[in-house]
């Protein structure tokens, strides 16, 4: 099975109010690289609610790289 057929449904988890879904979610699409998903990750480092969310998106980013 080809879990990355699954990107659609777990990009769905990017806006999840569940905060360790989102997280899950973002270290599990910058794993599979996936440039789609960059803008929920740089918006994640701008969370003012969560400094885990920040740490979060700015590690996801750091996965993808440079575009």
């Amino acid at each position: 099975m080809d879990l990355k057929d699954q990107t659609p449904k777990l990009r769905d988890f990017l806006l999840s109010t569940n905060e360790a879904a989102r997280i899950a979610a973002m270290v599990t699409l910058s794993q599979w690289k996936d440039e789609q998903s960059r803008a929920a990750f740089q918006q994640a480092t701008q969370s003012v609610n969560s400094v885990r969310m920040q740490r979060a998106g700015k590690a996801a980013l750091a996965r993808l790289g440079t575009p």
